[in-house]
């Protein structure tokens, strides 16, 4: 069984939030993932966020991860060919964002 990833690097993780697929983003292995789930200046991002009208994160949603799909994986390799390479933490949303006009 292949691992789902982008390009042969790190395998690329989903984060659900209240079980719904938010992001998608490369971590070495599932602890590394799951502790993106503590950190909270990815909370405050996501709180600030919309899709469809309906805020992404709210204090207290069930956050959680898991391996990315083919689909997924997809979606994050698109998205990291559409910006500059960094060393920065690569998050793909995998929702469509409001404008935050």
């Amino acid at each position: 069984m292949s691992e789902a990833s982008g390009n042969n690097e790190k395998p690329i993780f989903t984060m659900e939030i209240d079980g719904k697929p938010v992001i998608a983003f490369g971590a070495e292995n599932f602890a590394e993932a799951r502790e993106l789930c503590r950190e909270q200046w990815l909370k405050d991002d996501l709180a600030g966020l919309t899709s469809g009208g309906v805020w992404i994160y709210k204090e207290g949603a069930k956050l959680q991860v898991r391996r990315a799909t083919v689909r997924e994986v997809e979606m994050y390799g698109d998205a990291e060919r559409s910006v500059e390479a960094a060393d920065a933490l690569m998050i793909a949303y995998l929702v469509d964002l409001d404008d935050m006009d």
